[in-house]
């Protein structure tokens, strides 16, 4: 709706589709200046108010401002006319003949439009539950995967392979119970030369036609095309085999990795047998017992059966299940293990939980660093066929196998939460947090596997304690820093070297020389390389799984300390989907990096920061936000021992991702000079400028923080004052630290608002630091040797000293 005079004068002067002279290219004498074209309407967003578009003769058109009709004269004019006849021919060249009723169905030309009624409603509040979709864990839908084609002409485009997934996943429903929504493709009709998708008969439960086949039903529609022989026309030459010869490698490709297991025979070079027979099959072949050895070791700490007398029935209302042996190799020293598991596949899902918690990667951190801070021991235990310690939740019973000996074949009731039963890991919690309550301990509520009980040191206590051995997969020592203080680090050295070492062993055995770590790789990426633009020969379904083994243990590694090569790792993650020849290159690149830089380590540096407090600005936002206070839980226990500071380093870069534009989010946790947690990620939305990457990213790290210094009050540690932000964009910082500075971009609003209003009730203050000396730039993009070498030495991932400091 508009008032007032409005000009209408650009949509009035013409007609549609009239003859109009224009001028085009600047013309040489003696050529007219002015050129003869049709009408198509104004122009939008080119130009001025009177830019019109303008048909060529060539089919195509242009947008001009100079126009004008053709006066009476030169429509009466022969020489006129017989231009508009070759102008209207050269268009039916270009583009084809007009289209007539006969091309569009009944129900276009003429549409019936629904009668709108206003629908009756309870005004009730309920919604229903958000429903998951299978499509959110699902591999191919909505995966970004290009495939380059050839045309006759020369061209190469890209075309998606998700549709044929999706074409294929739409034919099932929720239960995965197939049904079918087009019946089939009866028949077609073919016009001069060429095939009309528009005009092919569908036979559907409704009876109507359904257009668009190439897109909605790509499969259905390139088997009709090849059944009836006319695969070879235009419209169909280019696509349909294509299309089938996808779906039959998705086909084969689920195939492979549902039978992985049973053709897998050895793993490290050393065969795995499938049964208790092929163990000692094996034992006898390679003159030794290891595979017997190892079935002895683990039914010795059985107690997880009560053995029936013969002849003794089950107990009722019990449910039968199988059992048997399962045997891998250990990779840290190759030893052969053996475990027994039940068939936990025959029973019913119980409704509450069936998994064992663990602690917290962010909680060992803080332990560390809080044991060297308070001078505490550390000690570390591991629980030997830890669920058969615990009793048992459902009612269960088997039959012995052969690896039973004397007792092969014999009844026996499932009394322990045995391996392979859907709610083992839960009992096995529940029993070890019965076990500690009994011990006095209590859970803590912000991490429920930590475990706190409050006590005093006396001082004849114990002077040392030997070093743990291992730590989730990383060697643990204690390091002494230049100040002369003993801090302890995480070493993941040995982890590193072994699955070197396996990566090496793997692609000699399978690949025969193809693929090679290189001789040299001084950074975990090759210089300007860019996975998302690679366009490589796609994996063939063994080396594709073989691929996303090596982005698995690199993911653990980044897990377990290795910081420096997290973003190269999270950026190849994105691939997994369809990985490429350019993409497993570039994952043997970070390992062979990992082989020359194998020996680092991670320190919790207990000491306390020197920060510099004219970086930050005290200022008043009572006016903004009122009166703010931290928000402080009413169930924490009492603080004891030092108190600790807090501090982030966050950035961003800005639509690093060339395909998408996506920004990364990067940042360092840090609790006093211990990096305790880390991030490099890709930002969920595309921004427009490096201002709003920078915002979301350091809103991303505030509510980190938020949640650490919750999980630490909650452990009774004492927190000194507001946590430190540091961040090298300076507007950012601005709009953060001062109340009068305005936001220039609305679309970063929730932003603005969450970080100022942190700062406002005294959680954290923000502070500018220069690029360079930003830690959380490594974690943001790929550095070069010299950037990277020195992100190392300041604190992420130092090289290991066999000596302590001097």
């Amino acid at each position: 709706m508009m008032r007032g005079p409005t000009d209408i004068s650009h949509i009035g002067e013409y007609g549609w589709f009239d003859w109009v002279m224009f001028r085009d290219n600047l013309p040489t004498f003696p050529d007219n200046k002015m050129i003869l074209g049709r009408y198509l309407g104004p122009a939008t967003n080119i130009g001025n108010a009177m830019t019109a578009k303008i048909l060529k003769a060539n089919g195509q058109f242009v947008c001009r401002s100079t126009l004008r009709q053709l006066t009476q004269e030169e429509l009466d004019s022969p020489v006129h006319q017989e231009a508009q006849r070759k102008f209207n021919e050269s268009i039916d060249a270009s583009l084809g003949p007009g289209s007539t009723d006969e091309d569009f169905d009944a129900e276009d030309l003429m549409p019936e439009l629904p009668h709108m009624e206003d629908q009756e409603t309870d005004n009730s509040d309920d919604q229903p539950p958000d429903e998951m979709m299978p499509e959110a864990g699902d591999n191919y839908i909505n995966a970004k995967i290009s495939i380059p084609k050839d045309f006759d002409d020369g061209d190469v485009t890209k075309l998606t392979a998700n549709i044929i997934a999706q074409a294929m996943y739409a034919q099932c429903d929720p239960d995965r119970n197939q049904y079918m929504l087009l019946d089939q493709l009866v028949d077609h009709r073919k016009k001069d030369n060429a095939i009309s998708l528009t005009k092919q008969i569908v036979q559907r439960d409704n009876g109507h036609t359904y257009r668009h086949l190439k897109e909605s039903h790509p499969i259905e529609t390139a088997e009709y095309a090849v059944t009836r022989k006319i695969d070879h026309e235009p419209a169909f030459n280019w696509w349909a085999q294509h299309f089938l010869r996808k779906r039959d490698r998705i086909i084969s490709l689920v195939k492979r990795r549902n039978t992985r297991y049973l053709k897998r025979t050895h793993k490290f070079g050393i065969e795995v047998p499938k049964t208790v027979a092929e163990a000692l099959a094996l034992d006898k072949k390679n003159g030794n017992t290891l595979w017997a050895d190892a079935i002895t070791k683990e039914l010795k700490n059985h107690v997880a059966f009560k053995i029936l007398p013969d002849g003794q029935p089950a107990p009722i209302r019990h449910q039968k299940i199988p059992g048997h042996m399962v045997f891998d190799i250990k990779m840290e020293d190759f030893r052969q293990k053996a475990r027994l598991v039940a068939g936990g596949h025959e029973m019913e899902a119980p409704a509450t939980i069936t998994y064992a918690s663990v602690v917290s990667r962010k909680t060992v951190c803080f332990a560390l660093t809080l044991a060297a801070l308070n001078d505490l021991e550390v000690k570390a235990g591991d629980v030997l066929n830890a669920y058969i310690t615990a009793p048992i939740t459902k009612k269960v019973w088997t039959i012995l196998g052969p690896e039973f000996g004397e007792d092969a074949g014999k009844t026996a009731v499932i009394v322990r939460a045995l391996y392979g039963l859907k709610s083992a890991g839960a009992a096995f919690r529940a029993h070890l947090a019965s076990c500690m309550r009994e011990l006095g301990y209590t859970s803590c509520k912000a991490d429920p596997d930590l475990w706190l009980k409050p006590e005093t040191r006396p001082d004849d206590g114990p002077e040392s304690v030997s070093d743990p051995d291992m730590y989730l997969g990383a060697k643990l020592r204690q390091t002494q820093l230049p100040n002369g203080m003993w801090a302890w680090a995480l070493s993941p050295s040995k982890y590193v070297n072994q699955a070197v070492k396996n990566c090496e062993t793997h692609l000699k055995d399978n690949y025969d020389g193809k693929y090679s770590l290189p001789r040299k790789a001084e950074n975990p990426f090759r210089m300007n390389y860019e996975p998302e633009l690679d366009d490589s020969t796609p994996l063939d379904s063994e080396t594709a799984s073989y691929f996303q083994t090596l982005i698995g243990v690199m993911r653990w590694m980044v897990e377990i300390g290795r910081i420096d090569i997290a973003t190269e790792v999270s950026i190849l993650s994105s691939h997994l989907a369809y990985p490429r020849e350019g993409h497993l290159d570039a994952a043997l690149h970070i390992m062979g990096y990992l082989k020359a830089k194998h020996n680092s380590r991670l320190v919790f540096d207990p000491c306390y920061p020197d920060v510099d407090e004219t970086k930050f600005m005290d200022c008043d936002w009572k006016e903004f936000y009122g009166d703010m206070t931290k928000a402080l839980p009413h169930d924490a226990p009492e603080p004891l021992g030092k108190m600790v500071d807090l501090r982030l380093m966050v950035d961003s870069d800005h639509a690093g991702d060339k395909l998408t534009r996506r920004s990364r989010t990067g940042f360092l946790i840090f609790v006093n000079n211990a990096i305790v947690d880390w991030l490099s990620k890709k930002q969920p939305t595309i921004e427009s400028s490096v201002f709003g990457a920078e915002f979301v990213a350091i809103k991303h790290g505030m509510e980190k923080l938020r949640g650490l210094r919750y999980k630490l009050r909650m452990m009774g540690v004492p927190i000194s004052g507001p946590s430190y932000i540091f961040g090298d964009n300076m507007s950012v910082i601005h709009n953060t630290q001062r109340p009068e500075s305005l936001l220039k971009k609305k679309n970063n609003s929730i932003c603005y608002h969450a970080i100022p209003e942190s700062v406002a009730m005294g959680e954290c203050k923000t502070g500018h630091i220069k690029t360079e000396d930003n830690l959380a730039d490594l974690l943001t993009k790929v550095l070069d040797g010299c950037n990277l070498s020195w992100a190392r030495a300041h604190g992420v991932n130092p090289p290991c000293c066999v000596q302590p400091y001097d």
